[in-house]
């Protein structure tokens, strides 16, 4: 349950200022009775927080400080009462270079650590084709054999671990479940991986042998376009070939 102190420089304010700071009090308790939805669902940046902005709006007609508008997250549920804010405010923050960039290197950081190897030094893909699609990757530097290496040991352990409904590491490297794993693990068999090597890397092909699971592995694998921002095509390109 949240605490809210009531401020104390009520007893030093002229006769008309307590109500309206009470007023404010007030507002700011039902604004985050309203934000326990989003709380409950994990969300903690749906709380009211941060500095308020340079010049506060004020409430029409009376002169008064209004709330402070609220930062929001990309991740925040539907189910926030304050959604539609936080959606307007990350789309302005997708216009951030400075805040882009940080969201790459925070990516590419946790990437590091959970595939063992240089996301610098190395080009991921994303195919999405008429029965499933493909996760590539290959070295920068022809001559770059260590990551080479590490790179091909890493997808033959995410065909496997995939394949056991194992989705740890992409939920790591992208700090939350990415779209379409709940289904993919619940497809079980309906989904093939398969593990080949490509020329500098290698690469994991998704075959989907039902519209359920071909549906859960095209969302996968645009979350995967969006995130590493790699640029692919969002949409099926070709049949694979077996």
């Amino acid at each position: 349950m949240t605490t809210i102190p009531f401020p104390r420089t009520l007893i030093a304010l002229s006769p008309w200022q307590p109500m309206r700071v009470l007023r404010l009090c007030l507002l700011g308790t039902a604004a985050l009775v309203a934000a326990q939805p989003c709380l409950a669902a994990g969300a903690s940046d749906c709380a009211p927080h941060g500095s308020p902005p340079p010049e506060a709006a004020t409430t029409a007609g009376t002169g008064e400080a209004a709330m402070p508008a609220m930062p929001a997250t990309p991740a925040m549920p539907e189910g926030c009462p304050l959604h539609a804010a936080h959606m307007a405010a990350a789309s302005a923050r997708a216009d951030d270079p400075a805040a882009h960039r940080h969201e790459v290197d925070a990516l590419n950081a946790r990437g590091d650590v959970a595939m063992g190897f240089s996301q610098q030094a190395t080009e991921h893909h994303f195919r999405l084709a008429a029965d499933g699609g493909a996760i590539e990757v290959t070295v920068r530097e022809a001559t770059d054999a260590a990551n080479l290496q590490a790179v091909r040991s890493h997808l033959r352990a995410i065909a496997a671990a995939f394949a056991a409904g194992d989705f740890s590491i992409p939920q790591a490297v992208h700090a939350q479940v990415p779209p379409g794993v709940e289904a993919m693990r619940a497809a079980g068999a309906a989904i093939v991986y398969r593990y080949e090597d490509l020329p500098g890397g290698a690469r994991v092909r998704l075959t989907a042998t039902d519209p359920a699971a071909l549906a859960a592995v095209h969302d996968f694998l645009r979350f995967q376009i969006r995130d590493h921002g790699t640029g692919d095509q969002p949409e099926v390109v070709a049949t694979q070939h077996r």
